[in-house]
C-alpha cells in the first residue's frame, strides 16, 4: 500500500490497532477494532482487561463472521507483537 490510503472499494482495505484506555476506577481496558478504509465503518469492535491473543483473535473472528463471501482484502496494522503472532 506504501503508506497510501484511498481505497474507495468497501472490504478492500482493513485498519486494525488496539487501544488502551484508563478507566475511572484506574484500571485499563483495552479495545481492538477493525474498520474499513473505504467506508470508515467500524467492521469488529472487542473490548478486553488484557491486551492479549485472545483479544486480538476475538476481534478476527468477528470481522470473518460478518465479511461478505468472497472478499478479498488487504489487513493493514501497526505490525506490533499483536499482529505477529502465528495464529493470527
Amino acid at each position: 500500500m506504501k503508506q497510501t490510503f484511498n481505497a474507495t472499494q468497501p472490504y478492500t482495505v482493513i485498519h486494525t490497532d488496539v487501544t488502551q484506555v484508563r478507566l475511572s476506577n484506574q484500571h485499563w481496558a483495552y479495545i481492538s477494532v477493525m474498520t474499513d478504509e473505504a467506508t470508515k465503518k467500524v467492521l469488529a469492535v472487542q473490548i478486553s482487561v488484557h491486551p492479549d491473543k485472545q483479544l486480538i483473535m476475538k476481534t478476527a473472528d468477528q470481522l470473518c463472521a460478518n465479511f461478505p463471501t468472497g472478499t478479498k482484502s488487504i489487513n493493514h496494522t501497526d505490525q506490533g507483537w499483536h499482529y505477529q503472532q502465528k495464529d493470527y
